[in-house]
C-alpha cells in the first residue's frame, strides 16, 4: 500500500518535471524561430542595388520609446530627419532598444544584430538598467574582472538561472499579476470591476506616457476608490502603488514619495518582490524629477537604508555597477570596432550615475560623444519646462526624443559619416 502511494507520488513528480522541461524547451525553440523569421523579415529592405546607410540604435527604455508613442521615438524621429533633410542619401534607422536591458544582456544579443542589419553606424545608450538589472552579471564574472568568493558567484548562477527559466517567468506572471490583481477584493466588494478599470487604465497611461488623458475628475474618482481599497485590504500593496501614481502625474512628489515607500513597506511584509522592485525604482526615479530637498533627503535616507533591493534579489554598491558596466561597453567597443562599423555614445538627459561612466569610456577611447544631459540642461535654462522633455516616470516626452534626435542628426552631419562611409564602399 505504502510503495503504490510513493510510487503514484515518484510518477507524478517525474510527470510535473518533464512538463517543464518540454515548456522550457518548446518556448526557447519558439523565441529561436521567432528571431530567425525577424532576421528573414528585414533583409529585403537591406538588400538591392540600393543598399541604404544604415543606422542601428541599441538601448533600454530611452532607446524603445518608453514614454511617447512608438513613431515618436528618438530612432524613428531621427529617420524621418534624414528623409526630409538630406534628400540624396536613404538613410535607414533600426530601433533595437529593449526596456530594462542592461549592458551584459546587450553584449549578448550585440553579434546576432550586427549580422542581421550589416549597419554602418551603431548609436549606444546604456547601463542605467544595471542598477537593479543583474541578469547575466555572471558574464562579466567569467570574465575574471571580478573577484568575489565561490558562494558569492554559485548565489549569482542560481539567481540567473531561476529568472531566466520559462517556468518561473510564467508562475510569476500569475503570482504577481495575475493572482493578486484578481484577488484585490473578495468576491462581494462592490466596486471590484471599477478598481480593475482604473488599474488597467493606469497601467495603459503609463505604458505609452500619454498622462494628460487623466482628467481631473477621473484622478478624483480613482483616488477615493484606491482609499477604499486600502481600507478594504491593508496588506495588498497594489492599492498604495496605485494611490502613489495618481500624486505622481500631478506632479505632487511629496505625496507620491510617501505613498510609495508605504507601498514598500507593506510588499516587504508580504514578500511581493516585483512590487518591491517597482516601488524602489519610483522612489529612485522622483530624485531626477523634484527639486525639493525635503524630499530628496527622504529618498536619500530610504536608499541608504535599502541599498540591496533588487529585482533579482542580489545587491551590489554602485560601484560595482560602474566597473561591470564600464567592463561591458568596452567589450561592446571592442566587437564594433573589429567589425569596422561608426559608433556613437550618448548618455542620458536625466542626471544618472552611469552618464559618468558613458563619457569617461568615450573620452579614453575618443569616441564621438552626444551628451544629451548638458543639452537638455541647457534647454531648460533657456525656459523650456521640464514637463515638455519629460514624462512623469522620467522617460521622455516626444518633444524630448525630439531633441535627442536632433543631437544625433548634428553629430552624425559634424562628423561628415555619410560622406565617410561611401568612401569606403
Amino acid at each position: 500500500m505504502i510503495r503504490g502511494s510513493m510510487r503514484r507520488i515518484f510518477v507524478f513528480f517525474i510527470g510535473i518535471i518533464t512538463a517543464l522541461f518540454l515548456l522550457e524547451v518548446g518556448t526557447r525553440l519558439f523565441g529561436h524561430i521567432y528571431q530567425m523569421n525577424r532576421s528573414i523579415s528585414v533583409r529585403p529592405l537591406l538588400q538591392g542595388q540600393s543598399k541604404p546607410f544604415i543606422i542601428l540604435c541599441l538601448g533600454n527604455s530611452y532607446t524603445a520609446g518608453d514614454g511617447a508613442l512608438p513613431h515618436m521615438s528618438y530612432p524613428a524621429q531621427l529617420e524621418r530627419m534624414f528623409a526630409s533633410r538630406i534628400k540624396d542619401k536613404d538613410v535607414l534607422v533600426i530601433n533595437e532598444g529593449v526596456g530594462n536591458q542592461n549592458t551584459a544582456e546587450l553584449l549578448r544579443a550585440l553579434k546576432s544584430n550586427i549580422k542581421t542589419y550589416h549597419p554602418e553606424l551603431i548609436i549606444l545608450q546604456t547601463g542605467q538598467p544595471n542598477s537593479w538589472n543583474y541578469l547575466k552579471y555572471t558574464d562579466y564574472l567569467r570574465r575574471g574582472k571580478k573577484d568575489v568568493t565561490f558562494l558569492e558567484q554559485l548565489s549569482y548562477y542560481l539567481s540567473e538561472f531561476l529568472h531566466e527559466s520559462v517556468s518561473y517567468r510564467l508562475y510569476s506572471l500569475f503570482r504577481y499579476n495575475g493572482a493578486h490583481d484578481f484577488l484585490s477584493f473578495t468576491s462581494g466588494f462592490e466596486n471590484e470591476k471599477k478598481y480593475q478599470k482604473f488599474v488597467k487604465f493606469r497601467k495603459e497611461r503609463e505604458n505609452a506616457g500619454n498622462y494628460a488623458a487623466v482628467d481631473h475628475a477621473q484622478m478624483v474618482e480613482a483616488l477615493d476608490l484606491f482609499m477604499k481599497a486600502i481600507k478594504a485590504h491593508p496588506g495588498h500593496p497594489q492599492n498604495y502603488f496605485e494611490v502613489a501614481f495618481l500624486y505622481r502625474i500631478q506632479n505632487n512628489y511629496k505625496e507620491a514619495v510617501k505613498w510609495y515607500l508605504k507601498a514598500y513597506d507593506v510588499a516587504l511584509a508580504s514578500d511581493w518582490r516585483p512590487m518591491l522592485f517597482q516601488a524602489s525604482k519610483r522612489i529612485r526615479d522622483i530624485r531626477y524629477m523634484d527639486k525639493g530637498l525635503q524630499i530628496n533627503k527622504e529618498i536619500n535616507e530610504f536608499v541608504s537604508l535599502k541599498p540591496n533591493q533588487r529585482i533579482n534579489f542580489i545587491g551590489l554598491e554602485e560601484s560595482d555597477v560602474s566597473e561591470w558596466v564600464m567592463s561591458d561597453i568596452k567589450e561592446v567597443v571592442r566587437i564594433i570596432q573589429h567589425e569596422k562599423i561608426v559608433l556613437i555614445i550618448q548618455n542620458y538627459p536625466r542626471a544618472f550615475p552611469v552618464n559618468v561612466v558613458l563619457s569617461t569610456i568615450a573620452k579614453d577611447l575618443k569616441l564621438p560623444f552626444v551628451d544629451n544631459y548638458d543639452i537638455f540642461n541647457g534647454k531648460i535654462a533657456q525656459g523650456i519646462a521640464e514637463e515638455e522633455l519629460f514624462v512623469p516616470d522620467n522617460h521622455c516626452s516626444a518633444k524630448g526624443y525630439g531633441v535627442i534626435a536632433e543631437n544625433l542628426f548634428n553629430k552624425i552631419m559634424e562628423e561628415g559619416f555619410l560622406k565617410v562611409v561611401d568612401k569606403k564602399r
